[in-house]
């Protein structure tokens, strides 16, 4: 069989407002592969283990309209799997006058984004940093709540997240 090797140039740019981003070029020589130069982008994505407290309310744009309420996301990242993905488990506790849950969650970190799968269908989405290694804010963090869900009327609610110290 052929053989392509793959080398990334050193070293990787960094944009001036994100360091978490780098840019640069790879090279692949060999086999039916080979490529002079591509462009690459790298992406630091921080462990999301911890504990992340904020608050939660319905997403603009849905019927169902209410007050904010406190939530609790307890997350532990484990080590990469074959793929390359970081299986995750946590806890979700969230309450309003809408809504109150308390779920076990899991799910796969793969890249910068991940999904969570909890107990009644009820699915947690967010993108690992956000804004910042520390901090979802509302639009980066999502709970669907399927309807017929226990003690909840059903929809999107977000809201900030932040990784307590």
């Amino acid at each position: 069989g052929n053989v392509a090797t793959f080398k990334i140039q050193f070293p990787l740019s960094t944009a001036a407002n994100n360091l978490n981003n780098a840019t640069g070029t790879a090279i692949v020589t060999g086999g039916g592969c080979a490529e002079p130069t591509s462009s690459v982008l790298a992406e630091f994505i921080p462990s999301i283990t911890g504990t992340y407290i904020g608050s939660m309310g319905p997403e603009p744009g849905q019927a169902i309209t209410g007050a904010q309420g406190p939530a609790t996301l307890v997350l532990t990242q484990a080590a990469a799997n074959a793929d390359g993905e970081y299986p995750v488990t946590g806890t979700l506790t969230f309450s309003s006058t809408l809504c109150s849950v308390s779920t076990p969650l899991t799910g796969m970190l793969q890249g910068p984004t991940f999904i969570l799968n909890g107990s009644n269908n009820v699915v947690f989405e967010g993108l690992a940093g956000g804004v910042s290694p520390t901090v979802w804010t509302a639009g980066s963090a999502s709970l669907y709540v399927p309807p017929g869900t226990p003690g909840c009327a059903s929809g999107f609610y977000g809201g900030p997240l932040t990784l307590t110290p």
